[in-house]
This record gives C-alpha cells, sequence and structure tokens, in this order.
C-alpha cells in the first residue's frame, strides 16, 4: 500500500495516495513510513500544515523514540511557532 501511496503521489494524485497511507496504517498499526508520508503529502503538496502536523502527532504515538521522531518533534515546533505568527486568515468573500 504504501509503494501505492508514493506512485499515486509521482502521478499528482495527492488524495489517493493518502488514501493508500492511511490503509497501509489501518492494515499495520505500528507502519511509520506510511504515517510519515501522510504529513509530507498534506504539507508539501497540498499545502494543509494543520493536517500535516496532526499526521506526524500521530506517528509521534507510534514511534516516540527514534531519530526520525526528533526530526518531526523539531518540525512540529517550528510549524507550531510560524502558525502562532501569522495572522488569522479570513475565508473568501461570496461570490
Amino acid at each position: 500500500r504504501t509503494d501505492m501511496g508514493i506512485m499515486y503521489r509521482a502521478l499528482g494524485d495527492f488524495n489517493r495516495a493518502i488514501e493508500e497511507f492511511k490503509k497501509a496504517a489501518q492494515s499495520d498499526p505500528k507502519h511509520i513510513n506510511s504515517r510519515y508520508n501522510i504529513g509530507i503529502v498534506l504539507l508539501h503538496d497540498k499545502q494543509d500544515v494543520k493536517g500535516a502536523m496532526g499526521a506526524w502527532e500521530d506517528y509521534l504515538k507510534v514511534d516516540p523514540n527514534s531519530e526520525r521522531a526528533n526530526r518531526l518533534r523539531a518540525q512540529l515546533d517550528r510549524m507550531k511557532q510560524m502558525a502562532d505568527k501569522m495572522p488569522p486568515q479570513k475565508p473568501p468573500a461570496a461570490k
């Protein structure tokens, strides 16, 4: 499933990629790469910062002590600091 997610991401089908990564995580709750990749797609391809943060917080519940987990914690801290500094965004005006 993770390989399918990577393939769909490469094809630009980001929603399908996330779907495949989620299926991989559901079939093997300790499969950390699928959880990590959900955050990557959400952040870099869908510009969903909050979604990526949530995915990586889930990752940390499964793999709290690895080197990657330490890097993700640092990344999450930077993302939270940036989010705190940004002014609230107004929804687009209705047409």
